[in-house]
């Protein structure tokens, strides 16, 4: 899950964004996102659907996977 892990905070810093805000968009406490962002405590499935909601993306995205849409 480091992959979730890199991806979620480059996207974070991309777009110039707090973890502390994101946190509690995403459904967490800042201790609780904090513990998952430094590997502390596992990243679910659910997480997975929570940080992609939270970030605007599908979780393959998360992944670091890109799929292109036909025009």
């Amino acid at each position: 899950m480091n992959l979730i892990i890199e991806n979620t905070k480059a996207i974070l810093q991309e777009r110039g964004l707090k973890q502390k805000a994101f946190a509690k968009k995403a459904g967490y406490t800042e201790q609780k996102f904090t513990r998952k962002m430094s590997g502390r405590s596992p990243i679910t499935w659910k997480d997975i659907l929570n940080i992609a909601n939270a970030l605007g993306i599908t979780p393959n995205e998360l992944f670091g996977i890109k799929i292109e849409e036909d025009a």
